[in-house]
Order: C-alpha cells, then sequence, then structure tokens
C-alpha cells in the first residue's frame, strides 16, 4: 500500500484504542471494573502522557539520575541485608518461619 510510516502507526494507534475502548465497557458492564480504582488511574495515565508530572526529573542530569539510582539501590540493598540478619532470609516473601511462635492451640 506504501503509505507513510506515520499513517501506518497513527491507524495502529487508532485500532488499538478502538479494541481497548470496546473490552473496556465490556468489563465495566460486567462489573469486573472498579470505578473508584480506574478512574485514578486513568486520569494519573493522562497527566502523565501530558508531561505535566516529572518534569523535575527532566532538569536533573544524566549524572544526577545515576545518583539518585545508585542511592536506591543501596537503600534497597541494605534493607534486604537487615531482613536476612534479622529473619534469615534476604527475600521477604521467603522468610524464614521458624522465627514465628508456635500457634496456639
Amino acid at each position: 500500500m506504501r503509505l507513510p510510516i506515520r499513517v501506518s502507526s497513527a491507524t495502529s494507534n487508532f485500532m488499538i484504542g478502538v479494541t481497548a475502548v470496546a473490552s473496556g465497557v465490556a468489563y465495566f458492564a460486567r462489573g469486573d471494573i472498579d470505578p473508584a480504582i480506574a478512574g485514578p488511574v486513568a486520569l494519573g495515565s493522562v497527566i502523565r502522557e501530558r508531561g505535566m508530572v516529572g518534569w523535575p526529573l527532566k532538569s536533573l542530569s544524566a549524572a544526577a539520575m545515576r545518583t539518585k539510582r545508585d542511592a536506591a539501590r543501596q537503600q534497597q540493598s541494605t534493607s534486604r541485608l537487615r531482613h536476612q540478619r534479622n529473619n534469615g532470609s534476604a527475600d521477604p516473601r521467603r522468610a524464614s518461619t521458624e522465627y514465628l511462635p508456635p500457634p496456639v492451640t
């Protein structure tokens, strides 16, 4: 068909949107979507897409972003080590149960 890539991409995005709306209406009609949760999530997605959130990060240099990332990783590893020392497992989801008191009978 020899269409430009922009036209092809726009058509694809439109069809994905139509499919999403149709399935969203079906799920909503069945009662599978909780509006109290879906509303704020949708609003947050729109705000984020419009670039209204995250603007402070755009002004940070790559070095500053790496520093923030490294600090977060250090905090996470410290937290895991502390949890391992106290509970016997580095992964909180696999915490040892031998330190739990015996069940009351």
